[in-house]
């Protein structure tokens, strides 16, 4: 599973991290990465690339 954590709602987070407590179960792993702020940069291009638009990805 891959997401992007902080693009979700601070209101909406503790029920993600919820449903992310009872999909990993008592054995999983949760392996987390935060990206640099140079990143934004790369995937504004990347969707201006593939004529994404924030209507079309949300």
């Amino acid at each position: 599973m891959r997401g992007v954590l902080q693009q979700i709602q601070p209101e909406d987070r503790l029920a993600i991290i919820t449903s992310l407590k009872f999909s990993m179960g008592d054995r999983g792993q949760l392996c987390l990465v935060e990206l640099r702020s140079e990143a934004k940069q790369l995937f504004q291009g990347l969707t201006q690339q593939l004529g994404a638009t924030g209507e079309s990805i949300q």
